[in-house]
């Protein structure tokens, strides 16, 4: 009977472990196939990638007679295909534009094989970074012009800008940054006012007969900037379809006035008042993230600056004006390995 109940208990035992470890084996199974999904993703994406100027001009100087469009893009899909084993499945493509400020390629192809892509181009060195100039305007209207537009509902970009072009508008800070993609970069147009934060009073003696005085000192010194600080990003869009991201934070500081106080002092005739000023500055803070393409401007947003001024702030962006190149040690190379 205690053998009995041993086989039993050693059965039970058993077959709990042989589902136990099924249970693993088909976890195994369902996270390999998801590996294996992830890895042989087939959906086509589009990407862009910006090429050295030097590389085109050498490709039209290595032949005689210049290639077609066409021509020019396969060679180019042939090159990566037998240099970086990059393969081109049904759908995809690859095209060569040189446009007026920077060469570059347009691909369609899997996740894969476009970061395949990018590592040979890197590889190559035969990337470039670009650095796109930036216009911020930090522009005050009217209070009751901006009223006007909330209740007409055109309290926008355009709606601002005729406000702009009719003169309805002071300029309060016209910023250029110039920035590479993913890069912050903080610009100022201010002036530093220095004030003192804090007074005291000192006893001196200040004649031969030993007459003391009562004086007030000015003391910690305070430098405030005066002005607009900007810090912007811009940053280039997952999908490649040529629009950006900036993130912008402006502040705009001001000197509102002066507040007055009395203070008493001791000098030989008695006491004295005197009266002592210290500074009153506004700050307005403006932040906001827009999606941009280049030759565009957008509103980022507004504030109340006083009583009677509203400032909004807007973000131009152009296209690069130049293009920081790499030493490039392969570029005769490619060149006679794409024009093969």
């Amino acid at each position: 009977m205690t053998a009995k109940i041993c086989f039993e208990s050693l059965l039970s035992v058993l077959v709990c472990c042989y589902f136990n470890n099924m249970k693993l084996f088909l976890f195994s199974l369902l996270f390999a196939a998801s590996c294996l999904y992830a890895e042989t993703d087939t959906n086509l994406y589009d990407r862009v990638f910006f090429l050295q100027p030097p590389i085109s001009d050498g490709l039209r100087a290595a032949r005689e007679h210049p290639l077609s469009s066409e021509e020019m893009n396969k060679k180019w899909m042939s090159y990566f295909q037998d240099y970086h084993n990059i393969e081109w499945p049904e759908g995809s493509e690859l095209v060569k534009n040189d446009d007026e400020w920077c060469n570059h390629i347009y691909v369609k192809n899997t996740r894969q094989q476009l970061s395949k892509m990018e590592a040979g181009i890197e590889k190559c060195d035969l990337s470039v970074v670009l650095r796109f100039p930036l216009k911020i305007a930090l522009i005050a209207f009217q209070k009751a012009d901006i009223e006007h537009l909330q209740t007409s509902g055109t309290l926008t970009a355009e709606g601002l800008m005729k406000l702009q072009k009719r003169g309805q508008s002071k300029p309060l800070s016209i910023l250029k940054p110039t920035n590479r993609c993913g890069q912050e970069s903080t610009i100022k147009d201010t002036q530093e006012f220095i004030y003192p934060s804090d007074y005291l009073t000192e006893n001196s003696i200040t004649n031969s007969k030993c007459e003391e005085f009562t004086v007030l000192l000015p003391v910690d010194f305070t430098m405030k900037e005066v002005g607009t600080i900007c810090s912007v990003v811009l940053e280039s869009s997952c999908n490649d379809d040529g629009l950006f991201t900036v993130s912008t934070q402006v502040t705009h500081t001001t000197l509102k006035g002066w507040a007055s106080f009395e203070s008493l002092l001791v000098n030989k005739s008695g006491v004295k008042k005197e009266t002592n000023a210290q500074p009153l500055f506004t700050c307005l803070s403006i932040s906001g993230k827009q999606v941009i393409r280049p030759k565009e401007t957008v509103l980022v947003g507004g504030g109340r600056l006083d009583d009677e001024w509203v400032a909004y702030v807007f973000v131009t962006l152009d296209t690069p004006l130049s293009v920081e190149r790499n030493e490039i040690r392969s570029t005769q190379k490619l060149t006679k390995e794409v024009a093969k």
